[in-house]
Order: C-alpha cells, then structure tokens, then sequence
C-alpha cells in the first residue's frame, strides 16, 4: 500500500506510476483530496479531546452551582467529542479504500509494457489466492479460471506389463536390512539399519515396526522390480503408488504387503500413470495420463480427487503430511541418503549402489 506520507511529498511521481501501469491517474488527487479532509476531522476530533479533558479536571475542582453547569457543558462536550470521532472514523475507512485503488510504484529502471505474471493474495498468513495474472492477463478470479480449454494430443510412454505378486519377493536370509528413513517434508533421508523380518524365505513388510516394503517399477519397459524398505509412513494395511517419481518417473510404491503393492502398482499400469491408494475394500486413483505425471481432466475434479486420496492415505495411518509428495522423491538418487531408483539401492553419500541386505 502506498504511503500516505510519499504521496503528499510525491504526487507527480504516483501520478507518473498510476499512468505506466494503464491505471486511473486520477485516483492519486480523490486520495489527496479524503486526506485533506481526513487529517482535518482528526484535528477537530483530538481538540474536542484536549478540551475534554481539560474540562474532566474542571469539573473535579468544582461545587455547587458552578459543577452542576460545568457537568451540563461536559455532557455536550462529550456528544460532541463522539460525532468527531464517528466522522473521522468514517473519513479514515473512506481514505483507506481509495488509498488501496493506488498500485506500487513502479521502479523507475523496470521498462513498461513487459510481461507481469502474478498472484493477488488475500494475506501473508493463509495465501489465499485472490487474482493470478498471466502476461497482465487476468487469468483467474477467487477460484474461477478465464482459461479456455483447447483440444491437445495425449502424449505418454508407458510401455510395462502388469506385474505378478512374485515379481516383488526378495530371497533373503541375513538378519539386518539398510532402511531409507523418510523424513516429513523432507527430501533427505537418513540411511538406519533395521531387523529383516523374513517369511517363507521373503523380506516382508514390518507394519509393527513401519519400515514398508517399497518398490520402483521401470514404466519404459519390462524389468524385474526392483526392492527397498523405508521407514515412517505409517501405512498400516495397504498401498500406495504413484508414477511421479523424480526425476526418471518410474512408479514408486509402498505397501503392507507383496499383494496390494502388486494391486497398486497394476492399477497404476492400467491407467499408464497417477497415483493411487489400495486397501481390502477400496481402491482409489487419480490418473495422470499425460506423460504419467499430468493430469487431462479440469483443476476442480483434480483437485477435489487428490484431496481424497490425500485423505485416504492418512486414514491408512500415513502421519506424513504430504505422503504422496514424499513418496515422489525417494527415488530421487541425487538427494542423500539413501534412495531406490529401478536399478537397486542407491547411497548418495557415496554416490555408488548399496546392497539391501546386511552380511
């Protein structure tokens, strides 16, 4: 918001701004104008409250007579102290809204007519997104888009077959794994050692524990899966997966078991790319056909459809508080610690492939 003060020392130069940005220069003088008046009533207001108070000590000190006429005369006083104060009041909310008609000054080395993509927001705290201007083109308006839809080619390269529940075993017989421990709202990960805990001679989901089988599925061809377990998301009977996956965007998937991360990882194949969450009675998916990490359908239905996903997992006991945004960067290898990418384990430290098991 401009400063009053700048704009009284400066008006040539608001008007100068005003004009650049294409917007109403007369609005500079309407605000010099309600200030003038505004400043007045302030005057008027804070004299009436000097007299008042010199008044209030007058009346303190007197007796008879003389008190009984100087309570009548601070009876008026006071009418007339509170219609100054309601008038200045008035005269600062009328000020304030026209003073907020005033736009930044514009920097006198920025050349006008540029490009102006922005955002409006309502405030600091919450980001509510008011206005978003693209080229100085109001784009969109409290939730509603301006932009026309157009028709497009669905572009993609998903070319695996659905995989079976064996694909994800891993044979194994040491008695420690290297766990990747996720973080919230983190992209590191620390590298932990956990207990393997083994049934009929395969690494298993250790849901007591929360360190969850993971794995990354090459989309671009057929390849064995490759296995990790990762620690702190919380899934306590399920699945999710999704195909946004930096930054070769592979499908990523955690679950409790071998069955709904094979169930996961498919119905993700089916719908050749999003993201999804399976338990025994529910599956849910928001499909992202476009090159497996974008979506073809309007921002209300994907938004909406996200947010009950996001819900979905939490509900599987997922603590994080973005699981799915989490989940898209552990396979990210540049990022340390540990990361599984469709090769295998990945130690960013070292920048070289680790070993899941422990000898």
């Amino acid at each position: 918001m401009i400063d009053i003060k700048y704009l009284r020392e400066h008006p040539d130069a608001v008007r100068a701004s005003q004009k650049g940005r294409g917007e109403d220069v007369t609005i500079v003088d309407k605000v010099l104008a309600i200030d003038e008046i505004r400043r007045a009533a302030l005057d008027k207001f804070e004299t009436l409250r000097a007299e008042q108070n010199v008044l209030s000590k007058s009346v303190g000190a007197a007796k008879g007579d003389e008190k009984t006429a100087l309570l009548e005369n601070a009876k008026e006083l006071a009418n007339k102290v509170k219609d100054a104060d309601s008038k200045r009041a008035e005269v600062e909310e009328q000020a304030k809204q026209l003073i907020m008609q005033l736009s930044n000054i514009l920097d006198p080395d920025a050349p006008i007519g540029t490009e102006a993509d922005f955002v409006v927001i309502e405030d600091l705290q919450k980001f509510n997104v008011l206005e978003t201007y693209i080229n100085g083109e109001l784009v969109a308006k409290n939730g509603e888009s301006f932009i026309k839809s157009v028709p497009f080619d669905i572009l993609n390269n998903f070319n695996t077959d659905k995989k079976k529940i064996e694909d994800f075993r891993v044979a194994a017989s040491s008695p420690k794994i290297r766990v990747i421990e996720a973080l919230d709202g983190e992209l590191v990960t620390n590298e932990i050692q956990c207990n393997s805990k083994i049934i009929d001679r395969n690494l298993v989901s250790n849901t007591k524990e929360d360190v969850l089988k993971m794995t990354v599925v090459n989309r671009y061809q057929n390849s064995k899966p490759s296995i990790a377990f990762i620690k702190n998301f919380g899934i306590k009977r399920g699945a999710i997966a999704s195909s946004v996956g930096h930054d070769s965007h592979n499908i990523i998937a955690i679950g409790t078991s071998d069955e709904f991360i094979c169930k996961a990882v498919n119905l993700l194949i089916q719908h050749k790319g999003g993201i999804c969450a399976i338990n025994e009675t529910t599956e849910k998916v928001v499909a992202l056909p476009i090159a497996g990490i974008m979506s073809d359908q309007p921002a209300e239905i994907i938004g909406k459809s996200y947010a009950e996903l996001d819900a979905m997992a939490k509900k599987m006991g997922s603590t994080l508080r973005a699981p799915f945004m989490s989940l898209s960067f552990m396979a990210l290898l540049v990022i340390p610690s540990l990361k599984l990418s469709d090769q295998g384990l990945f130690d960013g430290t070292t920048f070289k492939f680790t070993s899941l098991e422990i000898n």
